[in-house]
């Protein structure tokens, strides 16, 4: 019986082992987050250099709290401006599996650093889950698309230049619901 519990702990971590990188690779196909900074390639600022005039705010940044400047463009043709307050955006609420065009500058940004985007509550970002990194336009704007979940509940998209984070809260409402 002794002999047997040294084999049967190597066998028992031998079989935890096989089953956390199974778990590890099944969780980054399914939108994982990346493990490291080396996982996110960034995207030259010219493949989006492009941008289309409806993606550019209209209007001078609002007041002194105004940390970033979004705009959207919704499925269904609608443009909205939005403005973070103290890194925060208002809520956005949208339809599931809704896909946005966005567009956004930080104020006083780096152009010379890129922003990482990431979408930690699922969605998908230009065609792929987890993180993209970009550097800003000409403009000091970073544009991408983003297809929101088909769940009910709270997507977000944070992007981070540096130590800085701006935070987008974009909600899924059941169908009829409006609360």
């Amino acid at each position: 019986m002794k002999k047997r519990i040294p084999f049967l702990l190597f066998a028992g971590a031998v079989a935890l082992g096989i089953g956390a990188v199974l778990l590890g690779v099944h969780g980054r196909e399914n939108g994982g987050s990346p493990d490291t900074e080396t996982d996110v390639a960034v995207e030259d600022a010219g493949t989006h250099s492009g941008v289309s005039a409806a993606l550019l705010p209209s209007a001078d940044w609002d007041g002194p709290s105004s940390t970033a400047r979004a705009v959207v463009l919704r499925a269904d043709g609608r443009r909205l401006e939005l403005s973070a307050e103290d890194h925060e955006f208002a809520p956005l609420e949208v339809a599931a599996n809704e896909a946005l065009e966005l567009r956004v500058e930080l104020r006083d940004g780096d152009a010379a650093s890129p922003v990482l985007l990431e979408a930690d509550n699922g969605g998908i970002l230009d065609g792929r889950p987890g993180a993209v990194a970009r550097m800003p336009d000409a403009g000091g704007g970073v544009a991408f698309r983003y297809v929101v979940g088909g769940n009910t509940g709270k997507y977000t998209v944070c992007l981070s230049q540096g130590r800085r984070q701006e935070m987008m809260e974009i909600w899924v409402r059941p169908a009829g619901d409006e609360s």
